[in-house]
């Protein structure tokens, strides 16, 4: 959202304030906007809608994090999602080619999990304890955000060949949204990628 959005952010803010009988002060709309202002308004207020049919939850006024978790989904789901985004990479790509996912936090777990050429050589059987510790590493960094990262995760076949000098940079394929991919490649910092569409 952008700063000409706030005013329809109080006013969603102040609707679902009348259903659930809460004064919404300047200082509320602040803490929200703060929040949530890496969405999209669209979005929001799919979540502020979502939220109040929300069978489970949705007898309370929401907090950020429930309106953050109608947006983004629960962490063991995203978790999972990227798992298969990763080891679909694997499979179509292999070790040998270089990757660039449209979310910088996958290239941050594979990094610590020893970086693409070996994780993209694990083997059949190592797949569902790498599948673990992938999905452990990537709910624990959506909580704690990610820093850097590196924009490419550069295969066998680029690293030699730019050691070699017959290529100056890895020519990656992309996996997922081309935007986003695109974003991952400019080396645009992974916590300004939240909420990008």
């Amino acid at each position: 959202m952008n700063e000409a959005e706030k005013p329809q952010f109080a006013q969603s803010m102040a609707a679902v304030g009348e259903i659930y009988g809460r004064e919404i002060s300047e200082i509320m709309v602040d803490i929200y906007w703060n929040a949530l202002k890496n969405y999209e308004m669209t979005d929001v207020q799919k979540a502020f809608q979502g939220h109040t049919r929300d069978t489970d939850n949705g007898q309370f006024f929401p907090k950020p994090a429930d309106l953050i978790r109608h947006i983004d989904g629960n962490k063991d789901g995203k978790a999972l999602r990227a798992w298969s985004k990763a080891y679909q990479a694997i499979r179509r790509y292999g070790r040998r080619n270089s990757v660039v996912f449209d979310d910088a936090l996958i290239h941050a777990v594979i990094e610590e999990m020893g970086g693409w050429i070996d994780f993209a050589g694990m083997s059949e059987e190592d797949a569902p304890f790498r599948a673990r510790e992938f999905e452990k590493r990537y709910r624990s960094g959506l909580l704690t955000g990610v820093g850097n990262y590196l924009p490419v995760l550069i295969g066998m076949d680029d690293a030699h060949n730019i050691l070699g000098g017959f290529q100056e940079k890895p020519a990656p394929f992309l996996m997922g949204d081309t935007a986003r991919c695109q974003l991952v490649l400019s080396g645009v910092p992974a916590l300004e990628l939240k909420g990008v569409a």
